[in-house]
C-alpha cells in the first residue's frame, strides 16, 4: 500500500472515530436537547464543532468574554446570543464558498453547570439557590434538593422568649375578647338598650364571668338612669297637681275680688244716699286689698312651682348628657386600646414565626409560588407540592397568615412540559 493510500485510510478512520464519538455525545446529551434548542450562547460557553470534509476544523471552541469565536476559514464572528442551530447555519454559510460539496458541519454545546437546565429555589428553605433541573420534577422535589423547609434551631433563650410570647398572646386574646364585650355593652347603653349581644368570634364560655359582670353593670347603670327619669316624672306629676290647685285658688280669689268690688260699688251708692255709713266702703276696700295680696302670693307660688319643674328637668337632662358623653369617651378609649392590642399581637405573631414556625402552625401556612419567565414578562402562579416545574422556573416558598387573600390560579400537573396558560403576565421578575 502506498504512503498516500495509508494517509487517506488513516484520515478516513479518524473521521469515522470522530463521528462515533459525536454520536455517543449526542446520545448522552439527548435529555438536554430541548434546552439546547432554545439556549442562547453566553461568554464562557464551550461548543464542539465537527466537520466531515475537513477534520482539522473539528475542534472545541470557547466563547471569549466579548462573545466572539474564531475558526479557520470562517474567521471571527459574534456568537453571543445565538442558539446552537443559528450558529451552525451561520458557520455553514461562511465555510460553503471554500468547498464544492455541501458542508457537513455539526455544532453542539459542551455540557457544563452554567448551561444545564436549572431551577431556582428561594424563600423559606434551608439552602436557597440554583439547582439542576431533572425531567419530571415537582415543587416538592425542588424543596427537597434545597434542603427542605427552613426550621431555625432554637436556643434555650429563644425557647424562653417563645414561651413568654405565647403567654402574651394568650393574655392578649383574652383581653381582646373582654374589650369586644365592653364595646358591645357601651354601644347598647348609648342606644338606650338594656341588653347586648356577645360579639361573633368571642367564646362565651371562656369569658362567662366577665360577660356576667358587664351585664350586671349595664343593668345597674340602666336602672340608675331609669330611676332618675322616674323621679323626674313623679316630681313633675306632683308639681302639676300643685299648680292645678294654685290655679284653682287664684281663680277663686279673682272671683271673690270681683264680687267684693261689685259690693263696694253698691255700698258707695248707698253711702251717697245716706242709707249706710262711709266706713262700710272702707271695710270692703280693706278686704279687697287683702284678697289681692293673697292673689299675688298664689301667683308667686305658681311661678316657683313651674320654675322647679324646669330646674329639675334641666338637671336630669344635664345628667343624661354627661352620662352619654362619658359613655362615648369610654367607647373611644376602649376602641383605641383594642387597636393597639391588635397591633401588639400582630407583632407577637411575627416574632413567633421567627422563633419557631411550628409554634404558629395554627396561624400560618406554607405558600408555594412558581415564577415562570416568558418573553419579556413572567407568570406568577400559586402552586402545590405536586405541581410540575420546568427549566428556568423560580420556586418561592413563603409563610402567610390565614387571612383572606386573592387566590391565584393553581398550576395543574402538565402531562408534558408546556407553557402555563390562563394567567395574565406580570412585570418580569426573572432572577438574575
Amino acid at each position: 500500500m502506498s504512503a498516500a493510500a495509508r494517509i487517506s485510510k488513516l484520515g478516513l478512520l479518524k473521521m469515522c472515530a470522530t463521528m462515533v464519538v459525536s454520536l455517543i455525545v449526542a446520545l448522552l446529551e439527548a435529555p438536554s436537547a430541548l434546552a439546547q434548542s432554545s439556549y442562547k450562547l453566553q461568554p464562557g460557553d464551550a461548543i464542539e464543532i465537527w466537520m466531515a470534509q475537513y477534520s482539522d476544523l473539528t475542534r472545541q471552541v470557547t466563547l471569549a468574554p466579548d462573545g466572539w469565536i474564531s475558526l479557520p476559514l470562517a474567521g471571527a464572528m459574534q456568537a453571543q446570543g445565538m442558539t446552537i442551530e443559528n450558529l451552525q447555519i451561520a458557520l455553514v454559510e461562511r465555510l460553503q464558498p471554500f468547498f464544492n460539496d455541501d458542508v457537513g458541519l455539526n455544532v453542539s454545546l459542551v455540557p457544563s453547570e452554567r448551561n444545564q437546565p436549572s431551577i431556582f429555589v428561594a424563600g423559606d428553605v434551608e439552602t436557597p439557590g440554583l439547582y439542576q433541573y431533572r425531567p419530571g420534577m415537582t415543587v416538592l422535589h425542588a424543596i427537597s434538593v434545597a434542603g427542605g423547609i427552613y426550621r431555625p434551631t432554637m436556643t434555650p433563650a429563644d425557647q424562653d422568649r417563645s414561651m413568654e410570647i405565647e403567654n402574651l398572646l394568650a393574655n392578649g386574646e383574652k383581653r381582646l375578647s373582654e374589650l369586644n364585650i365592653i364595646i358591645a355593652r357601651l354601644n347598647a347603653q348609648i342606644a338606650g338598650e338594656t341588653e347586648f349581644t356577645i360579639p361573633s368570634g368571642v367564646e362565651a364560655a371562656d369569658v362567662a364571668s366577665f360577660v356576667s359582670r358587664e351585664r350586671a353593670l349595664l343593668a345597674m347603670q340602666s336602672n340608675s338612669v331609669r330611676s332618675q327619669q322616674d323621679a323626674l316624672l313623679r316630681m313633675t306629676a306632683i308639681n302639676e297637681d300643685s299648680i292645678a290647685a294654685v290655679k284653682d285658688q287664684i281663680s277663686s280669689v279673682e272671683q271673690r275680688i270681683g264680687l267684693a268690688k261689685e259690693r263696694m260699688s253698691a255700698t258707695a251708692t248707698l253711702v251717697e244716699r245716706g242709707v249706710v255709713q262711709a266706713s262700710s266702703v272702707r271695710e270692703i276696700e280693706v278686704n279687697i286689698v287683702e284678697m289681692e295680696g293673697s292673689l299675688s302670693q298664689l301667683r308667686t307660688t305658681l311661678a316657683m312651682q313651674r320654675a322647679a319643674i324646669l330646674t329639675e328637668q334641666n338637671r336630669v337632662d344635664l345628667l343624661t348628657q354627661d352620662f352619654q358623653l362619658g359613655l362615648t369617651t369610654q367607647l373611644s378609649a376602649v376602641e383605641r386600646e383594642r387597636e393597639e392590642l391588635r397591633e401588639e399581637m400582630a407583632n407577637y405573631h411575627e416574632t413567633m414565626e421567627l422563633y419557631e414556625p411550628a409554634a404558629t402552625a395554627g396561624q400560618s401556612r406554607l405558600r408555594y409560588e412558581i415564577i415562570r419567565p416568558t418573553e419579556g414578562a413572567s407568570l406568577d402562579v400559586d402552586a402545590t407540592e405536586q405541581t410540575m416545574i420546568l427549566p428556568g422556573d423560580l420556586i418561592r416558598v413563603s409563610r402567610s397568615t390565614l387571612m383572606p387573600q386573592p387566590i391565584l390560579p393553581v398550576l395543574e400537573a402538565p402531562s408534558a412540559p408546556e407553557a402555563i396558560s390562563g394567567t395574565s403576565p406580570v412585570a418580569s421578575s426573572e432572577p438574575s
